[in-house]
């Protein structure tokens, strides 16, 4: 018995550097604000398909939920992101519950994970 997989294109990614900026020492609001800027070699024309999630050990308790300057799909979650470009992200606690997260930048395609923030405390007040 043989098994024939189709193999997936390598993705350009690797060329690419996506950096966090202005992320929070701690979380104090449901909502806040981090800037995501892509930084590519000189051949890399090709724009980022995104995803940037909020998670608390291996639950996702928030997304991006808008987005200025890149284009963004809110239903899909998609952040389309061009090289060299700079965006500011709106993010969206959606759960009360967590103590602590992390930023994640994904691709989208492929759910591989290119940046990533360091633990974030929670400290909600009511």
């Amino acid at each position: 018995i043989s098994f024939r997989m189709p193999v997936q294109k390598e993705t350009k990614l690797a060329a690419s550097k996506i950096v966090l900026e202005n992320t929070p020492e701690a979380v104090t609001n449901r909502t806040f604000g981090l800037t995501i800027s892509a930084s590519t070699d000189l051949f890399e024309k090709e724009t980022l398909a995104l995803r940037v999630v909020l998670l608390s050990g291996q639950e996702q308790v928030g997304q991006a939920g808008m987005v200025m300057g890149g284009e963004f799909d809110r239903p899909s979650g998609i952040l389309k992101l061009a090289p060299g470009k700079k965006v500011s992200v709106g993010m969206m606690l959606l759960k009360d519950d967590a103590k602590s997260l992390r930023i994640v930048v994904q691709d989208a395609s492929t759910d591989a994970v290119l940046a990533e923030s360091k633990e974030i405390q929670v400290k909600l007040s009511i």
